[in-house]
């Protein structure tokens, strides 16, 4: 009779998982020799706790939470300066873009090409990418440039370039080159 009602439970057991199976005869001769053996595994696999390795590997060891590495701050400086310059490009500021150009820049370029560079006739903006240190308080930043001229309603191709960052006193940036 205990064979029989530990036949019923795992039975039951077992139809709660959405498995079916040939039907259990409730009698002495329970279920059949290849049913109990498998029900009464399943039901044991349930005893088991939820952490305890499967079919005997090993888990790995839970990683803790590590320090973060520490943030260089030049380089988020630099990326500030950056910003700045592409948000005055953006806002068609020349005079404050002209402010964040090293003098290097200023000299080697032509007052038609700011004029340009920064003009009101389109549309633009931009995507600074991650960027690398170049030497010590001097890094670059791959840039995208997107801009719509305004007597068109599409976009035109995106530009690819870098911008490079040259720390200019202590805690001063400027463009070094221009994208």
């Amino acid at each position: 009779m205990f064979a029989a009602g530990l036949c019923v439970a795992l039975a039951a057991n077992f139809v709660s998982w959405g498995v079916s199976f040939v039907r259990c005869q409730l009698a002495t001769q329970c279920c059949s020799r290849i049913i109990v053996p498998a029900v009464l595994a399943l039901s044991l696999l349930t005893l088991l706790p939820s952490n305890a390795p499967a079919f005997g590997k090993k888990r790995a060891p839970v990683k803790t939470a590590t320090a973060p590495a520490p943030v260089d701050q030049d380089y988020i400086a630099a990326l500030a300066a950056a910003n700045r310059f592409l948000h005055a490009r953006q806002s068609h500021d020349q005079e404050t873009g002209v402010l964040l150009l090293t003098d290097a820049v200023k000299n080697h370029i032509s007052e038609d090409y700011l004029s340009a560079f920064f003009s009101s006739e389109s549309e633009s903006t931009y995507e600074i990418s991650r960027g690398k240190k170049l030497d010590a308080g001097r890094y670059s930043f791959p840039v995208t440039l997107f801009e719509m001229p305004s007597n068109q309603h599409k976009w035109t191709r995106p530009r690819l370039s870098q911008i490079v960052i040259l720390k200019t006193g202590r805690d001063d940036w400027a463009i070094d080159k221009l994208p």
